[in-house]
């Protein structure tokens, strides 16, 4: 079954000089980041959306609670696209080259989601990408 989520326009033109958009699933990928990265509070008319997952990066890895994780993303997402039948949330922690990384695994209507979350070695900054992926 195919993502039923809004196009998204992104800054920039593709091949033809059109405004560039977001496929559905990319749409959602990038919606579902933002709650991912914004603090509580960050929307005002939503004041309870976002997790700022970045702070888990500043914490050892057996300090973080991934079921507590799990739960939080499932209501926030639920709040947000209650329509999508969003499934099998997994959070795995590791460290990669000395550097913390939070990934978030979920199936979102028979298309598996991966997120991946880390902090810049040098400038501190935070990094996100994802991947998506049919079964």
């Amino acid at each position: 079954m195919a993502i039923n989520f809004p196009n998204e326009l992104v800054m920039g033109v593709d091949n033809f000089n059109q405004q560039q958009k977001l496929s559905p699933g990319e749409s959602l990928a990038q919606n579902i980041i933002n709650i991912f990265m914004m603090k509580p509070g960050t929307l005002p008319s939503l004041p309870h959306i976002g997790l700022d997952l970045g702070q888990y990066l500043y914490k050892f890895s057996e300090d973080i609670d991934g079921d507590h994780i799990k739960g939080l993303i499932e209501d926030q997402c639920a709040d947000l696209v209650p329509y999508l039948s969003i499934t099998d949330i997994s959070i795995y922690v590791s460290e990669y080259k000395g550097v913390g990384l939070l990934i978030v695994r979920m199936t979102i209507e028979d298309e598996n989601y991966m997120f991946g979350i880390s902090k810049d070695k040098r400038s501190g900054n935070l990094l996100y990408n994802y991947q998506i992926t049919n079964f």
